[in-house]
């Protein structure tokens, strides 16, 4: 006879996948390691801080965001949606040549992911996969010493192409307080509506 498998629970499972480490360890650098050691009042690994924060915001909701964003970035942010007007006035302020980098790079990127869209029927008329999107997403998009608007792109237009009906991106604070520009000119040029400015562990 053949021994039946049990299957783990869904605590032994997460237990299980959080003991597995995909990746090499993350080295926080002297900038950041010291004020974190100093709030934490011991030395702390950068999956410590991550834990902590992400329980914090689990437990609190938007003041965690706002206290560890004021925290990390020295920035209080009392409001994270940023304004569709001000979205738009990035993009009237980007340089032409930068604008237009941005509009060849979105139509390349969108030529190459537009036939991995997929929406074929897998399986009999009774017993099938049918790819569905998901109806909302969220997307990280890098910030605070540099612009990466290429991520901008890189992550919202497979999402629109899938058909993703909401899509929002968070970036961290720069020294102005908000997301930077190039980020926010490359969300208005593909149409996103959400845009938050926080730090995401």
């Amino acid at each position: 006879m053949i021994p039946r498998l049990s299957s783990p629970t869904p605590s032994e499972w997460r237990a299980q996948v959080r003991a597995e480490r995909r990746g090499a360890a993350v080295l926080l650098d002297g900038q950041t390691a010291g004020p974190l050691a100093a709030w934490f009042e011991l030395p702390v690994a950068a999956d410590q801080v991550v834990h902590t924060i992400l329980d914090e915001v689990a437990r609190e909701g938007d003041p965690a965001v706002r206290r560890w964003t004021e925290r990390l970035d020295h920035v209080d942010i009392a409001e994270t949606r940023v304004p569709l007007e001000a979205m738009a006035r990035a993009w009237d302020q980007t340089g032409h040549e930068v604008r237009t980098a941005i509009t060849a790079a979105a139509a390349r990127i969108r030529a190459i992911h537009e036939p991995q869209r997929d929406t074929a029927l897998r399986g009999t008329a009774s017993a099938h996969l049918r790819p569905l999107p998901l109806r909302r997403v969220g997307c990280y998009i890098p910030g605070g010493r540099a612009a990466y608007p290429s991520t901008v792109l890189m992550n919202v237009i497979p999402a629109q192409i899938a058909g993703v009906a909401e899509i929002a991106l968070v970036s961290p604070p720069g020294p102005s307080g908000t997301v930077h520009p190039l980020v926010l000119a490359s969300a208005h040029h593909l149409g996103v509506a959400e845009v938050h400015v926080a730090r995401v562990p």
